[in-house]
């Protein structure tokens, strides 16, 4: 999926800027020894979602874990998605139903992912 699809116009070239950043200072880095750059924990998260975004065009299945990441971002993170990309991040989310409901099943998900019972 396109950046075009998932990243909204106002944000477009500081995505751009993010992702072509980091290349640059280690392509130059034996000119320029005396620059430093700041780690940038949203550059992570786009990598992470564009990632994701892959994974699932060749047709793969996400684990528990992209999942978790996928839930985080739309509740986090939203705001930095066209209504395209919302929409998609949408068919993510799980119904209700979808839900373990009794607590052997939420236990059994839980040791499946690693995470605690609650």
């Amino acid at each position: 999926m396109p950046a075009t699809l998932v990243v909204k116009d106002e944000y477009r070239r500081e995505w751009a800027d993010l992702v072509k950043r980091h290349a640059n200072f280690f392509k130059h880095a034996k000119d320029d020894a005396k620059h430093v750059i700041e780690f940038n924990p949203a550059l992570s998260e786009l990598f992470i979602l564009f990632a994701l975004l892959g994974v699932e065009l060749s047709g793969e299945r996400h684990n528990d874990e992209e999942l978790a990441f996928l839930y985080w971002f739309q509740i986090h993170r939203s705001d930095l998605l066209t209504d395209e990309g919302r929409k998609n991040s949408n068919k993510h989310s799980p119904s209700i139903s979808e839900r373990p409901s009794e607590p052997s099943q939420r236990m059994s998900s839980c040791k499946q992912s690693g995470l605690p019972a609650a």
